[in-house]
This record gives structure tokens, C-alpha cells and sequence, in this order.
């Protein structure tokens, strides 16, 4: 399984001020006080210094997320990665508990200072990189950049109303699911029941849009990455993966068992992917073994419901 990929984070020490407060990124879930010299990069949420090649990035993940990647990223499997001297602590930040990461890396010929911080907060998590060259360590100190991820602040969250509206496609037919949450602004999350956490014992459902579509000759290794993404899935098995038009375009479906990363409950997983202006929008529902059957014509109703904006 493809492993998660990666990244969130007050410095005071001489140089440049550092920001007044927390700076938050368009769309995102957190925000940070960026160590002085650092500057917010535009359309990304991540803060970066290009002269001293160092730079912040921060990605929103699901709050279920949290576990699992504290339970995954041990020292053992870090150093398999290329991470030396792996220092950790757990912390309590604003509004949740966070797990920091330490060590250095190398980047082809370069060695860099390298932390990640795992964060969970009221709705969601997220998980925030920073990498400074070691030739650079002056102007970013290690305390410097950790007291700038631990200042990472997780910003209250617009009622769903508003999240639903801002996204880049509209869900004409829920089908009986809840809007639960959105994520990044692009992707969003519903739930058959009261919330997107149940160990399996729900149909859970996440659609997203977004760009970069691959050529239709590797679109059935493109959609097996995708899935195998996914943090509350183990044990993952496609049972079919195969080309499929969604509503008269080009896409895939896949169909897949596993069993819940918390509970161990065994699920079954439908993905389905279309190409459409230039982007592409995914479904991707993880539903109980025993349900599957018979929620799939709920999903496909939701899944043609979905117009681009």
C-alpha cells in the first residue's frame, strides 16, 4: 500500500520578525506561525524559503488518520525511508494531540533536517513536513522550526452548508447519505450515519475532484495507487479493476476487500474514476462486507449525481 504521503506547523530567534499569528492557507483545515524568513508559496498550502531552499508543507488528512499513521510511522519503518537520528515526542497542541518527528534525510547529494508533525484536530488531521538543508541550519535552528510546527492551530470549521457550496462539483443526488465534512477544499465526505469515524460499521463515502489525468493506457495502474491509499483500509485485495464510462465518459471502477484499520471489521470498497474536463472526479465508498449488495444502487445514484462546476 502505497504509504501516505506527507506534511503543518512560533520561531523567535534574530533575523526578520516571524508572523504576528497563525497563518492560514486558502483551504485548509490548520494554519501555523511560519519561522521568520519563510513566506506563504501561492495556490499550495506550504510556507517556503527558495534562497535558503527550506521549506513547510502542510496536507489535510480524514481525523481517523491520525491513528494510523502514529501506529505506522515507527522508527523502523522511518529509517527504511532513508531517516537517520529519529527522535519523537507527543504533544498537546490548541485543540488536539500531535505526534513530532525528527531526524535528517538524504536528498540526492544533499543532507537535510527533516521533521514531521501529525496533528488531529476537532474534524480532521494533518500531516506537516519541513526540510532545511543541514548547510542552512543556521538561519532555521531546530528549536526554531519546532516551536513554529508546534504552533499549528486547527481553524473552526464553516457550517457544512458553506464547505459543500465552495467545492469545485455539486452532488445532485445524495442517495440517503450525510454530508459530513470537506477536505482542502476539493474533496468531500459522507457518512450513512452521524459521522465519518465507525470502525467499519457504516457506509462511508469520499468524492473528489482534481487535475493531472493520466493517459488511458496507464489508467488501471493510476486507479490501483489511488485506492491503495487509503489510511482506514488493510489487508486490501482488488477484486476488479476495469475500464467503465460514467455517464457517457471516459472512466474505471475498481472493487476491492479489506478489513477496517481500527476494528479489524472486514469491508467491502468500490472506486470509481472520471476523466472529464481536463480533471478528473473520484468516488470512492468503503462500505460493511454484509451492506455491500445492497447499498451499491445508492452509491451509483450518487455517483451520476455529480455535476462539475
Amino acid at each position: 500500500m502505497r504509504p501516505l504521503a506527507v506534511a503543518a506547523l512560533v520561531a523567535v530567534f534574530a533575523g526578520p520578525a516571524a508572523a504576528a499569528g497563525p497563518v492560514f492557507p486558502p483551504g485548509t483545515a490548520a494554519g501555523l506561525v511560519p519561522p521568520a524568513g519563510m513566506t506563504q508559496v501561492p495556490g499550495i498550502a506550504a510556507f517556503q524559503d527558495s534562497q535558503k531552499r527550506a521549506r513547510i508543507l502542510i496536507i489535510d488528512l480524514p481525523r481517523e488518520a491520525y491513528g494510523v499513521l502514529t501506529q505506522e510511522m515507527t522508527d523502523e519503518s522511518l529509517t527504511a525511508k532513508g531517516l537517520t537520528e529519529v527522535t519523537r515526542a507527543t504533544s498537546t497542541l490548541a485543540n488536539g494531540p500531535a505526534l513530532l518527528l525528527s531526524g535528517r534525510q538524504s536528498v540526492g547529494a544533499e543532507t537535510v533536517n527533516k521533521w514531521i508533525l501529525i496533528a488531529r484536530g476537532p474534524m480532521s488531521a494533518v500531516m506537516a513536513t519541513a526540510e532545511v538543508p543541514t548547510a542552512n541550519g543556521e538561519a532555521y535552528p531546530v528549536e526554531a522550526m519546532r516551536e513554529a510546527l508546534l504552533s499549528l492551530v486547527f481553524r473552526t470549521p464553516a457550517p457544512i452548508e458553506q464547505q459543500v457550496a465552495a467545492l469545485p462539483f455539486q452532488v445532485g443526488e445524495l442517495a440517503g447519505f450525510k454530508p459530513v465534512r470537506t477536505l482542502g477544499g476539493t474533496t468531500l465526505y459522507l457518512s450513512a450515519g452521524s459521522g465519518d469515524d465507525n470502525g467499519g460499521k457504516e457506509t462511508l463515502i469520499v468524492v473528489g475532484r482534481a487535475g493531472g489525468v493520466p493517459d488511458s493506457e496507464k489508467m488501471d495502474m493510476f486507479a490501483r495507487r489511488l485506492v491503495g491509499g487509503m489510511p482506514t483500509v488493510k489487508k486490501l485485495r482488488v477484486d476488479r479493476s476495469e475500464p467503465q464510462r460514467v455517464r457517457g465518459v471516459p472512466g474505471h471502477e475498481i472493487r476491492a476487500s479489506g478489513v477496517d484499520a481500527a476494528t479489524g471489521n472486514p469491508v467491502k470498497l468500490v472506486q470509481w474514476i472520471r476523466v472529464e474536463r481536463g480533471s478528473y472526479v473520484r468516488v470512492v465508498a468503503v462500505t460493511p462486507e454484509a451492506e455491500f449488495d445492497a447499498v451499491m444502487p445508492r452509491l451509483r445514484a450518487l455517483r451520476d449525481g455529480i455535476e462539475l462546476n
